[in-house]
Order: structure tokens, then sequence, then C-alpha cells
């Protein structure tokens, strides 16, 4: 059985322990269960007013993939998705996908254009994982720390537009 389910909704650490346990209960008294590709997916998304969240996926009791998101310091106004990240051994079974569209979701739903996201250039299985959900290669950059720029590593910019047709 697989789930999605917020994980913490806010950015204080101290709060983040009860925001997780307060998540957990919320979603077992009134969770929302879906049916995905055969897998039963049972959300729940609580946010506070800052809009951030955090979701994990889990598959027979375990954490398999995370997700988070937050208002985008480099390009106000928009959504950034972060650290999203799934267990070798769940690859390539939807579940990347499925946590890049409760973002883009979560998004849209609050009034966000656009969700940003930046990965590196040697990463090229999440590159074309984002491609393939609809994102758009806006540019390369390398990272303004010296240590960034002494060994080149260089990030990709992409961005989702929500204001598409059905995106």
């Amino acid at each position: 059985m697989s789930s999605l389910l917020p994980a913490h909704d806010g950015l204080d650490l101290l709060q983040g322990g009860l925001d997780l346990l307060q998540g957990v209960l919320d979603l077992l008294q009134g969770g929302l269960d879906l049916l995905q590709g055969g897998n039963r997916v049972r959300t729940g998304l609580t946010a506070g007013e800052d809009w951030t969240c955090f979701w994990v996926a889990e598959s027979d009791g375990w954490v398999v993939a995370t997700v988070a998101c937050l208002p985008a310091e480099r390009e106000p106004g928009c959504m950034e998705l972060k650290r999203l990240s799934v267990r070798r051994t769940h690859r390539r079974m939807g579940i990347a996908k499925a946590l890049s569209r409760t973002v883009a979701d979560f998004s849209r739903e609050r009034g966000f254009p656009a969700v940003v996201l930046y990965t590196s250039v040697v990463q090229t299985d999440a590159q074309r994982l984002y491609e393939n959900v609809g994102y758009t290669q806006v540019r390369e950059f390398v990272i303004p720390e010296p240590i960034a720029k002494i060994t080149n590593f260089t990030l990709i910019e992409f961005k989702l537009d929500l204001l598409q047709r059905g995106k």
C-alpha cells in the first residue's frame, strides 16, 4: 500500500514535530483515499499561512519519497519545488510524477502562477522527469559560492507554468 501524506507544514523546526504528529492524526481521521495506477494513495494536506508544505510517500509503512514546496526566493510570486527524492528501489513507479503533480496542484489551488525548481546538470534522469511532467528549462548557471565556481557546479532552472491549459 502506498500513501502520500504531509509531514510538516512550516519552517519552525521546534513546532515541526507537533505539526507532523497533528498531520498524521488529521490524515488518519479524515484523509482522502484516491485510486492511482492500482495503488491506494492517501492524501491529506495542511499548510500554514506561509504556504510551505512537505510530503512523504509511504510504501508498506516505509517512507520511500519526499518533496517540499515553499514560495520561491529567486522568483517572487512563484512556488519552488524542493528536495524531490525517491528511494532507488521505488523509482520508475510514478511516485515522483505523483509528488510533482501534488506540488503543482497545491500551488495552483493557492493562486501561484508557476512552480520553479533547480537541479544539477548531472541529474539527467531528474531533468527528463521534470520535462515529462511539463517543466521547461529556463537557464543554466554556476552557483555564486567560491567552491561552486572552482568546481564549475552548474544548476539548471526549470519552470512549470500553471496558467497554461491543464498543466
